[in-house]
């Protein structure tokens, strides 16, 4: 099924502000090892006189390098408000204005490219996908559609989520159970781990190279 902004079969408010921080280990060829850790925080805030979340994310790692992001959306609906992406090669600001999204790269040679992109119908910001996940009504053989907005690609694209199973996770001691969805981004698979219960981001994970594999994990 086809999720839209202010999808009124979700409720939007259901995700509470949270924060965690997660190792980041690459296996390549059986061996693993941790490169870095990345850290998030959900934080109500208010944006235009409305009800919004915050999502801050980190990655701090010498091997993969240093990454500071922001993501506001508004609460009801999670139409996306801003992005801003901060590497140790650009700076990354982006305005949700309707279905007119602008913006500005600037790389750290002083060069700025300009953004301004018309979408044919309201989009979710790629980086609020992850909380999207933890609201859909999961379970076995479930599957949706989310029309997103990439920034780092400039454009458009439909990013799909299906359940292929369950599991039982242990982390910091406990025992969770969580529903495994997997994720189709144009062609990127990405997996997730969401806790049945608590809907938690628990785990996530992506194949870089034949054999390697990156993961979140708490």
């Amino acid at each position: 099924m086809r999720i839209a902004v202010k999808d009124p079969s979700i409720n939007w408010f259901a995700l509470q502000p949270q924060s965690d921080i997660n190792k980041v280990v690459i296996t390549d060829g059986g061996t693993r090892r941790v490169v870095g850790t990345t850290s998030e925080r959900i934080a109500l805030t208010e944006v235009e006189g409305l009800p919004a979340l915050r999502r801050t994310q980190a990655l701090d790692s010498e091997e993969l390098g240093h990454r500071r992001s922001e993501t506001v959306v508004f609460r009801d609906g999670f139409l996306p408000h801003s992005h801003r992406d901060e590497t140790g090669a650009y700076v990354l600001s982006i305005a949700y204005r309707g279905t007119t999204i602008v913006g500005e790269k600037r790389m750290t040679s002083g060069e700025v490219i300009p953004i301004r992109t018309e979408v044919g119908s309201l989009v979710f910001e790629a980086h609020s996908v992850e909380m999207v996940l933890r609201l859909l009504p999961l379970g076995a053989g479930y599957s949706a559609e989310l029309p997103v907005f990439h920034p780092g690609r400039g454009t458009e694209i439909l990013v799909t989520a299906s359940v292929f199973g369950r599991e039982t996770l242990t982390t910091a001691g406990d025992q969770r159970d969580a529903w495994k969805v997997k994720t189709d981004w144009n062609g990127v698979t990405q997996y997730y781990w969401i806790g049945a219960e608590s809907r938690q981001l628990l785990r996530q994970a992506s194949h870089l190279t034949e054999g390697v594999q990156l993961e979140f994990l708490r």
